[in-house]
């Protein structure tokens, strides 16, 4: 067999001797269990898989602030999956409903997160709360549109020109030399109400299928808590308004 996946053996040696004493040679078993092991390792990442949906559930969906909530998506991204990550999300002051194709869209970023020993040069320089504009071309706009991740490893000059939302974007991309970027949407009730984009740079290997799939796993867990959050922070916040125009009013 020259397919080139691990295999696993066990195998027992025992020494032959003569009834003098003398070596003869030796008997051996050995027998495969490689799908024992790959059973095994199977179950254990079940078990991993589970033990970080539900640590998803406990981190994201604890909090009613939009943008602690973001942040700990952030949190347990990075450095767990990627060297870099960030969350944007529909904002009333902005894009407020995803497109029903794509155009430009101003989303809410509300947290960003890069690796601890990235050099200080590379920090990404956007904060939370910022607005950033995705022209249509853009892997945010297509995320909101589709509905469906975007994976891009290696990706060529022309492909990261078009896709970033500015030239600015596009710099901050390269300097912080980002090989392989993972968009995910965050799906509530079937509609989007953000994205989020993972990135790895340096060393680190490209996204692999069963990595993709459990960011999708883990990004639809975190957005029942974002979307909470966000409809809590939004509807707050209107009433806040509603009672300050309210105390102003004269009577």
């Amino acid at each position: 067999d020259t397919v080139d996946v691990p295999r696993w053996w066990l195998g027992a040696f025992h020494r032959l001797e003569g009834e003098d004493g003398e070596i003869v040679g030796v008997a051996s078993v050995v027998m495969e269990v490689t799908e024992g092991i790959r059973q095994r390792e199977s179950l254990r990442r079940a078990q991993e898989r589970l033990e970080l949906l539900e640590e998803t559930t406990v981190r994201v969906g604890g909090t009613l602030d939009a943008a602690e909530a973001c942040r700990a998506l952030t949190d347990l991204l990075v450095p767990r999956f990627a060297d870099y990550a960030a969350v944007d999300v529909l904002d009333p002051e902005g894009t407020r409903r995803a497109p029903a194709t794509p155009v430009p869209v101003r989303l809410r970023r509300m947290a960003v997160a890069a690796a601890p020993g990235t050099p200080v040069p590379l920090i990404p320089a956007t904060r939370s709360g910022e607005v950033i504009f995705h022209q249509a071309s853009s892997s945010m706009s297509q995320v909101l549109t589709r509905h469906k991740p975007m994976v891009l490893n290696h990706p060529d000059d022309d492909t990261v020109r078009q896709l970033a939302p500015t030239r600015q974007r596009l710099e901050r991309y390269r300097a912080l030399q980002l090989h392989s970027v993972a968009y995910l949407p965050l799906m509530v009730g079937g509609e989007p109400v953000g994205a989020v984009m993972v990135g790895r740079r340096a060393d680190t290997p490209e996204f692999a299928p069963d990595e993709v799939e459990l960011l999708e796993l883990l990004t639809a867990r975190a957005a029942t808590g974002i979307g909470h959050a966000l409809r809590y922070t939004h509807e707050h916040e209107t009433a806040l308004e509603m009672q300050r125009a309210f105390l102003a009013t004269p009577h």
